[in-house]
């Protein structure tokens, strides 16, 4: 303590030295130097740069800022402005102290002012320096993916995306998990992240792919639907393998409209997207999508999406309920064209979509219904045609009275078996409604409709 205090007293001589020179700065490397001592001596020598005017006395603030404690960190920022505008200078320091300095102050500030000055340094040849920057950076990244730190500007969301393009490059998996879900997140706004994000996906390994892969797994970000579309069209097979299993789990109404949206922005293209990404669209569990979302697609767009449906041949009964979804649609034309491609198929295998065309604006639709639900041969059938009877116009009413004599209910129901080939005039017709099947297979979806 007395050698502190003996310390002190000789310093304090040295600032009162200083203060009757005629141009104080010419002191600033003694004064910078003495933030590197003991506590006192350390925090007289801060109070009397900060007191000094101009940007010379701040520049050595932000060069020392490593050797302050947090209290002193906390008395400087308070004159944030002009470091900031010192750090500015530091960025070209060519020495390792100084640029580590720079670093502390960067980690210092709210993370937005921070971010500017993040990008130069999250590489430094300097360890330490790079070390302290990549851990800021990651402190950002966490907040803005958690939503706890708005970043609004999209020059902001630049710097994120190109400091984290850096560090991913040799980024641990924990980091590049933090770094992929702030990308997803800013991706809505900042299309530079969205073609960072597709870059690793495409990537054959890495840490940074995996958390991207992952990541893939449950962001409702419209990127994710895109780079899964990207994948599912890529020329590399890996791709389009990895991005199967995941479109086939997610059922997630949001992550569905954006992927259908995408993948019609991508069909109205002259170029269409090629078959390998139509195989991998059927596959997805479009019978998922409620209503109201369905609705939201154009008539166009509902078409194309249930020709690629159409495409799908898995299980029987699941072909089936994906294609029924579309007698959800909006548009009669295409609860219509659903009501013809399902009349290759077993009613028993979508008789719960049915009931609901009972009522449907177009008598034609309401017939055309009953004799599925007729068809589907179950006690809850003859119940549903009953209930309608009752209420029905005299077409209808008459029409369902005859079938529900003519059929013996409850009625076994029919063992699931393959659609039987489309007649002539059925072909004619999808080939009609079935937009932009290319190149006599599946070459390419696309064109308008």
């Amino acid at each position: 303590m007395a050698d502190n205090d003996q310390a002190l007293k000789g310093f304090a001589a040295t600032l009162h030295a200083v203060e009757t020179l005629e141009d104080p700065r010419t002191a600033l490397p003694l004064l910078g130097a003495a933030l590197r001592e003991a506590r006192p001596v350390r925090r007289a020598a801060l109070r009397f740069l900060l007191a000094l005017p101009g940007i010379d006395a701040a520049v050595a603030v932000v060069r020392g800022f490593a050797d302050l404690d947090s209290d002193e960190r906390a008395e400087a920022l308070a004159d944030r402005g002009r470091l900031a505008a010192a750090a500015e200078a530091v960025l070209g320091d060519k020495t390792g102290t100084g640029r580590q300095g720079l670093a502390s102050f960067t980690a210092a500030l709210p993370s937005v002012d921070g971010l500017r000055f993040l990008l130069h340094l999250i590489d430094d040849p300097a360890e330490t320096v790079r070390r302290t920057a990549r851990e800021s950076l990651l402190r950002t990244a966490r907040g803005y993916a958690e939503g706890t730190l708005p970043l609004p500007a999209l020059a902001d969301l630049r710097r994120l995306t190109a400091a984290a393009e850096i560090v991913l490059r040799t980024a641990s998996q924990g980091e590049a998990t933090d770094l992929a879900a702030a990308l997803f997140r800013a991706a809505a706004d900042c299309p530079e992240a969205q073609t960072a994000l597709r870059a690793q996906a495409l990537r054959p390994e890495g840490a940074a792919r995996s958390a991207v892969i992952k990541a893939l797994s449950w962001s409702r970000s419209p990127a994710a639907a895109a780079i899964l579309l990207d994948m599912a069209a890529a020329r590399v097979a890996s791709a389009a393998e990895t991005a199967l299993p995941i479109l086939r789990r997610r059922q997630e109404p949001e992550f569905l409209l954006a992927l259908a949206e995408e993948a019609n922005r991508r069909m109205e293209s002259p170029a269409g997207i090629p078959a390998t990404a139509v195989a991998v669209l059927a596959q997805v569990a479009w019978e998922a999508m409620p209503r109201t979302d369905l609705e939201r697609l154009s008539a166009a767009a509902q078409k194309r999406l249930l020709a690629i449906c159409r495409t799908f041949r898995g299980d029987l009964p699941v072909r089936a309920r994906r294609i029924a979804a579309f007698l959800k649609s909006n548009d009669r034309r295409i609860r219509e064209t659903t009501l013809d491609a399902l009349g290759e198929y077993p009613p028993n295998t979508y008789k719960d979509d049915l009931p609901a065309l009972l009522e449907d604006p177009a008598e034609e639709i309401q017939l055309r219904a009953a004799e599925l639900l007729a068809r589907a041969g179950t006690s809850d059938s003859r119940r549903r045609l009953q209930e309608k009877a009752s209420h029905a116009s005299d077409r209808v009413r008459r029409f369902i009275l005859g079938r529900l004599a003519s059929i013996r209910f409850p009625g076994a129901i029919p063992a699931a078996e393959e659609p039987k080939p489309a007649t002539a005039p059925q072909r004619r017709m999808e080939e009609s409604t079935s937009p932009g099947l290319r190149h006599s297979g599946l070459a390419n979806v696309g064109g308008r409709s």
